[in-house]
Order: C-alpha cells, then sequence, then structure tokens
C-alpha cells in the first residue's frame, strides 16, 4: 500500500514538473473590476436590485430609451434578450450637465 502511494506521489510530482514548476500552488490570478474599473469606454448596466454610479438598473434604462445618454444593445440574432452597454463619456457628459442646471438654479 505505501509502496502505491509513493509511485502516485512520484507520478503527481513529475506530471508538476513537466507543466513548469514542483510546486502545487498556483500564480494569483487579476480578474477585470465591473463597470468600469478597467479604463473601458463602456459600462454594463447593473443587475437587478444593484446600482451602477448611485442609479439603479430602471433609471439607466429609462435613461438609454429618451436618449440622454447614449448605449448599445449586444445580442445575437433572432435573440429577445442581449447585454446593454452604456457609452462611459456620454453618462459623465449627462451627469455634468445635470450639474451645471443646478449651479444655474442656486445662482438665480
Amino acid at each position: 500500500m505505501e509502496a502505491e502511494i509513493g509511485s502516485v506521489k512520484s507520478h503527481i510530482k513529475s506530471n508538476a514538473e513537466k507543466r513548469g514548476g514542483g510546486q502545487f500552488t498556483a500564480q494569483p490570478l487579476t480578474a477585470p473590476a465591473a463597470n468600469g474599473a478597467d479604463n473601458s469606454d463602456w459600462l454594463r448596466l447593473p443587475k437587478p436590485k444593484q446600482r451602477l454610479w448611485g442609479m439603479s438598473r430602471t433609471t439607466w434604462c429609462e435613461l438609454c430609451e429618451s436618449g440622454a445618454v447614449k448605449s448599445i444593445v449586444i445580442r445575437k440574432r433572432h435573440a429577445a434578450r442581449g447585454i446593454r452597454l452604456v457609452f462611459k463619456p456620454s453618462a459623465e457628459a449627462y451627469l455634468k450637465s445635470l450639474m451645471a442646471g443646478d449651479a444655474k438654479e442656486n445662482v438665480s
């Protein structure tokens, strides 16, 4: 029994060395951050009950449908559902316009 265990361990060790390392630990993986932290020009809408920049998914959908914010939908041909992406510079411009409007109201 111990001989079998020893041969299994040596087999595992030799396979690990062939793959490029004798250790069993993996290198840490880095995953891109969600919702634009990777400096992309596009933001994915938040999941239901979640928020993006303090606004709900419903609010984002309303802004996209009204044309206040530019967005696209990526979907397969003939699919009813897809992924809506918001153009980040457009969303930033919309929010800045709201700030400018508030500033004008406070001055008068």
